[in-house]
């Protein structure tokens, strides 16, 4: 766990090039909208600096402090593209990418919270479940067929990569390739569209394969700092409610 703190120098390289990298397409993004471009980009740069000052809050006054900004901003937005929802959402999007790529070193697991302890937790958990088969879970997915093998691969691949992303919205993506994957995967099992019910155990399995880093910190993060309106809707919210 000590690793995760101190980053090597070439992690942090990278890291700050991707962090310019966003700011870069953020302006880009924002040129198209002209005047409330200058006007959001001006909004968020005073949110950064606001929270620069507020490293020592609580994990759910920060996660308040940008769910205020969000609503707020979104709301001012209604106004100027007249309702809207989807400029909205495309601009929101864009929002969330730029400010949480800044952000995140300071808000993700932060020191205030135990969710370490509870990532370690999870983690041994998940380890001392080794001996679980996928036939005790009754999951519908027969991995001697190659086209499901592949798609249970793709499945874990997905929900590890998820440590990978910063901004939530990506970390939710992850996600839900991997849920598509499942589906896929026993669909084509079955020969037929899957149910929730099959779905659910079949996740579990596919988390238990996993066992992906850093589990509870990334469910965290994703329901402190992503848009709600993507995880109160749509199939995003669906599976994110699963796992």
């Amino acid at each position: 766990t000590q690793e995760g703190k101190t980053p090597s120098p070439s992690i942090s390289r990278h890291a700050s090039f991707d962090t310019d990298q966003v700011s870069k397409d953020f302006v880009e993004f924002l040129k198209n909208l002209q005047k409330p471009g200058r006007e959001i980009h001006k909004q968020c740069r005073a949110f950064l600096v606001n929270m620069s000052s507020k490293k020592d809050l609580s994990a759910e006054e920060l996660s308040e402090c940008v769910q205020d900004f969000y609503q707020n901003l979104a709301d001012r937005l209604m106004g100027h593209f007249k309702g809207s929802s989807e400029s909205v959402e495309q601009v929101m999007d864009q929002v969330e990418k730029y400010i949480m790529t800044r952000l995140y070193k300071s808000v993700f697991c932060p020191e205030t919270t135990d969710d370490e302890k509870k990532d370690l937790a999870t983690q041994n958990r998940i380890r001392a479940l080794h001996w679980v088969t996928i036939q005790m879970l009754c999951v519908s997915m027969d991995e001697e067929i190659p086209e499901v093998s592949e798609n249970v691969v793709k499945a874990i691949t997905d929900i590890i990569e998820m440590d990978s992303k910063r901004v939530p919205r990506d970390k939710l993506g992850c996600i839900t390739r991997c849920s598509k994957h499942i589906f896929s995967a026993i669909r084509i099992t079955k020969n037929e569209p899957a149910s929730a019910d099959d779905f659910l155990p079949a996740l579990i399995y596919i988390v238990l394969k996993a066992n992906p880093p850093r589990l509870q910190s990334n469910i965290q993060y994703i329901t402190r700092f992503c848009n709600p309106s993507r995880l109160m809707t749509g199939e995003d919210g669906y599976y994110f409610t699963n796992l």
